[in-house]
């Protein structure tokens, strides 16, 4: 028997290399992180620009997706905000299709998708993420056997942008923190 399977994904800071935020898990006691591009409206309609953008905020089916690039990955599906599953209905130009959750460390990596890692850090001046492939390992572990599931996309309330801070003198892991402007 199936079982449904809701995910929350919070993002946090639209920066413009990267889209960032927390996804939380069912069964899962932490939330990964995620990374995907900055949102890049779409002139001639919903659903952002193709291959260049986050995803709109909303709520999305998800469906197991198989492909030889993205083998036991997730596709989002929301027609009504432009994110369709194979392709754009017939005469349509706009929205986009093929938009998956999959491993990838940073957000040049990616096409339009989302990315889960365990922490964020800053990597040559960009933001990334880390342990993705183990971090997708854990979606999968979440979302055995629950389909059809959801993926809620959301903004938090406060959402500031990330300002990088030197390396502390202690040699702890360099961190970052919220702008007060």
């Amino acid at each position: 028997m199936s079982r449904t399977i809701d995910l929350t994904l919070v993002r946090y800071a639209y920066l413009p290399q990267a889209t960032l935020g927390r996804l939380s898990l069912p069964g899962v006691p932490f939330a990964l992180f995620t990374i995907e591009r900055p949102w890049v409206k779409n002139p001639a309609g919903e659903g952002g620009m193709p291959r260049v953008s986050c995803v709109p905020d909303g709520l999305y089916t998800l469906l197991p997706h198989t492909s030889e690039r993205h083998p036991d990955t997730f596709q989002l599906v929301n027609e009504n905000l432009g994110v369709y599953r194979d392709a754009l209905p017939a005469g349509q130009a706009w929205g986009r299709f093929g938009i998956l959750i999959h491993p990838a460390n940073g957000a040049d990596e990616l096409e339009g998708c989302i990315a889960p890692g365990s922490q964020v850090v800053t990597y040559d001046d960009r933001p990334s993420v880390l342990m993705s492939v183990d971090s997708m390992g854990s979606v999968r572990s979440a979302l055995a056997g629950g389909f059809p599931s959801t993926i809620w996309i959301r903004t938090t309330s406060g959402t500031k942008e990330l300002t990088p801070l030197p390396p502390p003198r202690s040699g702890l892991p360099r961190t970052v923190k919220p702008t007060t402007a």
